[in-house]
């Protein structure tokens, strides 16, 4: 034990006599009269009290050491992945893992020399009770030794470490190299090899690469690769199935040990949506493990080509570079319905019955016109109204506002537009219009602001354009202020969109917009805003996933049994602001069933974690609510495919452990020699000595004395009347 000061013991020396002289002073006489005695007493809790404030001024550290004797660690880390359940013999690596680590925990030397502590390893590592033992599942999809090992030495960095056991078949599929860690861990690694360290016959599915989206009744590819041991030259079939229908099937020769073979099949999709698929390889008797020879993915198939119908009051520049943009497409299908003037059509006839509901998109250009076939008008009210089909709506020239007004039911209009004489416009988008897909061109803000910014001027003869609360302005006219002020959004509106139940418009107050495209070929065609503004925006109608104001997706659409199921939603307003403080409901429904609750992230964005979940197809359905208000809904579905990775290579692995032990000072363990280990090996209790410091001046007992001598010499004090 030591007390050490922050200053000089001197000044301390000096101090103290200090205080004696001070204190003797203070009581050599009292008034009234005390006893020789009481004012002895009163003197020494005087000095006492300044001696203790004294000496906290001076920083006292306390120093106490003392001898603590630790108990060995022996460290179990037992391999918990899926290649344990793997049966070489009799029993399967998992089985063999049990009943040596219930040797281990039974061991009446190695327990009362020791501490037993069990890790459980594959992808993650984590500390296990010793009684808890049977409930490791075996699932891991991945082998993750290196992690394992530095998970042990922070466990353990100041205990008494003597040695590390290691049950595990040698597979180690994530993360460095474990051999590595030989030199870092302050222990000795004796690894414990289970299974056949030869290579069992097996054939599997290495991987399978295609499209994530697809379209209905068009043939995709899908590679397949394949691998096998010890079945070089032997036929096999490979298929592709959906439930029972099977959409593709091949004979192979399977590849000689070591190889891979690559065959590629031919999917056609039938069914819009995503759609589940899985690819088979046929099994044999012989083979270590089947659950290596099938693999699912997913595709979204979309529909074949989107049918859009081209509708004009008149032929036009507009007309003709907006058939020419959805025709670099070739996932459009066009047709066309033009009105040479009010009593002639020509073209496509306007589309009626299932002709009318095979339509996916209708673009109306130039129908204000001064005198616009008189069919259209209703025609086209009746088609967005009564059979919800997306309207992509040109204004053009307005030659009269009337006929403009005629169509307020379907573009949102509050107010009667104003005519007046043409002008030139700069268009600049608004905080909405940034945020939505319809100009998405990348991930960057400034790319799109740019870009706008080096489009051409166009020209507009509206004056005023008042909309219903369904509308929402994505673009204003810049004429008349400086474009480099954001967010003075007070010019006439040119682009618009509305949504109302099943009803979704988007608007173009503006006409000549083909020279975004005709004058943008001067700048070496780099600015492709026009194509793909025409392009994004008939997507964007109609696709009804794009218009959902709630996306919940899962992190995947396959996960690995074993593996963290995670979603994350998104949430905006109808004008593609994010929407926050909503209460998210998850709902699923398959092999296993749960509600859940998704957390809020913030800036609209929403995340939940259901946890593991067993292997199976899921579906899923979410809801919104506001206040208690459900405001929106979203579902679909995934599924949970068990362990593939750790079926990848299903022998056993000696080198790795017999590397990683001589690298550590350690040595191999056979599984029948394991009591004669434990015999051998070296427990030694450590002694330790240790340092305990304490900061007098910071600890409360020096106040709680210092508070108790002067309340004492005060009542004391009190009671003579000397105060």
């Amino acid at each position: 034990m030591s007390l050490n000061f922050a200053y000089n013991i001197w000044f301390i020396i000096c101090g103290v006599l200090l205080i004696g002289a001070f204190s003797f002073w203070i009581y050599r006489t009292t008034t009234p009269e005390a006893s020789h005695f009481f004012r002895r007493f009163l003197l020494a809790l005087r000095i006492v009290v300044l001696v203790i404030i004294l000496v906290l001024l001076f920083e006292p550290n306390l120093q106490l050491f003392f001898n603590r004797t630790s108990k060995p660690v022996v460290a179990v880390l037992i391999d918990d992945s899926a290649s344990m359940l793997l049966q070489d013999g009799n029993l399967t690596r998992s089985e063999r893992a049990l009943h040596l680590s219930q040797e281990l925990s039974t061991n009446s030397l190695l327990n009362e020399k020791s501490t037993l502590s069990f890790i459980a390893f594959a992808d993650t590592a984590v500390a296990v009770e010793k009684n808890r033992l049977d409930s490791l599942k075996f699932n891991g999809d991945g082998t993750d030794l290196t992690f394992a090992l530095e998970q042990t030495i922070s466990l353990f960095r100041d205990e008494n470490l003597a040695a590390v056991l290691l049950l595990s078949d040698g597979a180690s599929n994530l993360g460095d190299d474990p051999s590595q860690m030989g030199d870092k861990i302050p222990a000795p690694v004796f690894p414990v090899i289970l299974g056949n360290t030869t290579s069992p016959k097996d054939s599997w599915l290495k991987d399978i690469i295609t499209n994530e989206i697809a379209f209905a009744d068009t043939r995709i590819p899908v590679e397949i690769y394949v691998r096998s041991q010890g079945f070089a030259q032997q036929k096999s079939k490979v298929r592709i199935k959906q439930g029972h229908q099977v959409f593709a099937e091949q004979e192979i020769v399977l590849p000689g040990d070591g190889l891979e073979k690559q065959l590629v099949l031919y999917l056609t999709p039938e069914q819009q949506g995503k759609q589940k698929f899985i690819v088979e390889l046929d099994t044999s008797k012989a083979e270590i493990t089947d659950q290596n020879n099938s693999r699912s993915f997913y595709l979204n198939v979309l529909k074949s080509k989107l049918k859009v119908l081209l509708l004009a009051a008149a032929p036009s520049p507009d007309l003709a570079f907006i058939k020419q943009a959805l025709q670099k497409n070739e996932n459009f299908s066009l047709q066309q319905t033009i009105a040479i003037n009010s009593k002639k059509i020509t073209g496509d006839p306007l589309p009626k019955g299932q002709q009318l509901e095979e339509i996916d998109c209708i673009i109306g250009i130039n129908l204000a016109i001064r005198s616009p076939h008189p069919d259209i008008e209703p025609w086209l009210k009746n088609a967005v109204m009564n059979h919800a089909k997306p309207l992509f709506f040109f204004a053009g020239p307005v030659e009269a506002a009337q006929n403009l007004w005629g169509y307020k039911d379907i573009l949102f209009l509050a107010q009667r537009p104003q005519i007046t004489k043409e002008k030139q416009i700069q268009v600049e988008l608004s905080d909405s219009g940034i945020l939505h897909p319809i100009f998405k061109i990348d991930d960057s803000a400034n790319n799109l602001k740019s870009q706008v910014a080096e489009l051409p001027p166009v020209f507009t003869n509206l004056h005023s354009i008042q909309f219903q609360p369904n509308a929402t302005v994505l673009a204003y006219s810049a004429v008349g202020r400086a474009l480099n002020k954001p967010g003075n959004q007070t010019g006439m509106p040119i682009i618009s969109v509305g949504k109302l139940d099943n009803k979704r418009v988007i608007a173009v107050f503006g006409n000549s917009l083909w020279r975004w495209n005709l004058l943008m070929q001067r700048n070496d065609g780099k600015n492709v805003f026009y194509t793909n503004f025409i392009q994004n925006s008939v997507r964007w109608l109609a696709s009804r996933d794009e218009n959902k104001v709630l996306k919940v997706q899962p992190a995947g659409d396959i996960f690995r049994s074993g593996q963290q199921i995670e979603f994350g939603a998104q949430a905006y307003y109808d004008n593609y602001r994010v929407r926050e403080n909503l209460q998210i409901s998850l709902n699923i429904t398959g092999a296993q069933s749960g509600d859940y609750l998704f957390t809020e992230k913030g800036n609209g964005l929403y995340k939940c974690v259901p946890g593991l979940l067993s292997a199976g197809d899921y579906s899923y359905v979410s809801q919104a609510t506001d206040r208690g208000k459900v405001v929106s809904a979203d579902s679909g579905k995934f599924s949970v495919i068990p362990f593939q990775w750790e079926l990848q290579k299903t022998q056993a692995n000696a080198e790795i452990a017999r590397r990683l032990a001589s690298s550590s000072g350690g040595k191999m363990i056979s599984p029948d020699s394991l009591s004669n280990w434990i015999a051998g090996l070296q427990l030694a209790a450590e002694i330790k000595r240790e340092k305990l410091e304490v900061k007098v001046w910071h600890h409360w007992i020096a106040f709680l004395m210092i508070i108790v001598f002067l309340s004492l010499e005060w009542l004391l004090r009190k009671q003579k009347g000397m105060l």
